[in-house]
């Protein structure tokens, strides 16, 4: 049937009261009977009884959960963790081989089970604070400059850092989980 025939047959149905759907990628359809067509109606389903689970109405209960859940999820990551430091140092090695060329190119490498894809390098942006400060002048700019500790602490005098750094408990905490003596199974 040709597209546009197909369309008209589609908006025929969708007409007289059925549903349809069209993909245009596969260009297949879908049809669910007009309301009319059915013989009885559809019974409401229940919710499944895991998405209850989550919803609690205890705050401490949730919070048990969570901590559970970490947990078992740590312990299942504790096996794969060497291999995701791995897998870093290899596309590091990898990326590292192909640094001379040009940075819009696309790479392919492969070995012998696999092909490995190299994209262009990221697009970013750079700013050049010389030419800002020139612009802005040096009293603007340093209303707006922000460094970074690490570039403080190379320029900067011990004493001059001593009075212009605070150090405070303000930091993301570390979250680590441990598994309780009564769940372990021996």
């Amino acid at each position: 049937m040709h597209k546009s025939a197909q369309l008209r047959s589609l908006q025929r149905l969708q007409d007289a009261g059925a549903f349809i759907s069209y993909n245009p990628f596969t260009m297949s359809t879908a049809r669910k009977p007009a309301a009319a067509e059915t013989a009885t109606a559809a019974a409401r389903k229940k919710p499944a009884r895991r998405a209850l689970q989550l919803v609690s109405r205890d705050p401490a209960a949730q919070l048990a959960a969570w901590c559970d859940e970490l947990g078992e999820l740590d312990k299942e990551l504790i096996e794969i963790r060497p291999k995701l430091r791995r897998v870093e140092t290899l596309r590091a090695l990898i990326r590292e081989r192909f640094a001379d060329r040009a940075a819009a190119e696309g790479i392919e490498t492969r070995g012998a089970r696999y092909l490995v894809t190299l994209g262009p390098r990221a697009y970013e942006s750079a700013v050049d604070y010389e030419a800002v400060q020139k612009h802005m002048g040096l009293r603007d700019y340093a209303a707006i400059a922000r460094p970074t500790l690490k570039a403080l602490e190379e320029i900067l005098p011990p004493d001059v850092l001593a009075r212009v750094v605070t150090h405070d408990y303000r930091g993301a905490r570390p979250v680590k989980t441990f598994e309780l003596a009564s769940t372990i199974s021996s």
